[in-house]
């Protein structure tokens, strides 16, 4: 009779495939830990081009606000500019309108006084004409 080969020796049963399970088990957590990292950097990256794209748009508006704000003080100071001309301009058209006035009341004078004159001239020589016919 032939023997049969002995079994093969079995292992332990809390030793079962054990180095195996071990190994598994690293491989496992270190591809979680990666897998970890790599989410939390995207995160970050992700919150790092959001904080980055609202900071570049806060700036835009905050150079915008300026601009109009220059923009808007330098339209004032040319309409402030224009309104001192202005009122300079009546302030000049009134003093040349008084002094016409005060020229013409002296002339209308003159000529009150011309005419008098003239008058009492004119009177003199129909006078003198009238006795010259008497």
């Amino acid at each position: 009779e032939e023997e049969e080969p002995p079994p093969p020796r079995k292992k332990p049963a809390g030793r079962v495939g054990g180095k195996v399970a071990r190994k598994l088990e690293r491989e496992k957590t270190r591809a979680l830990s990666r897998l970890k990292k790599a989410q939390a950097s995207r995160r970050d990256r992700a919150r790092d081009e959001v904080r980055d794209h609202s900071r570049r748009e806060e700036q835009a508006m905050r150079r915008a606000r300026e601009e109009v704000s220059k923009y808007a003080r330098a339209r004032q100071r040319n309409y402030n500019s224009m309104l001192r001309d202005v009122e300079e301009a009546l302030v000049d058209a009134q003093v040349a309108a008084h002094t016409l006035e005060e020229e013409n009341a002296q002339l209308r004078v003159c000529l009150d006084e011309l005419s008098g004159e003239h008058r009492q001239e004119h009177d003199a020589y129909l006078g003198r004409l009238r006795d010259h016919l008497a």
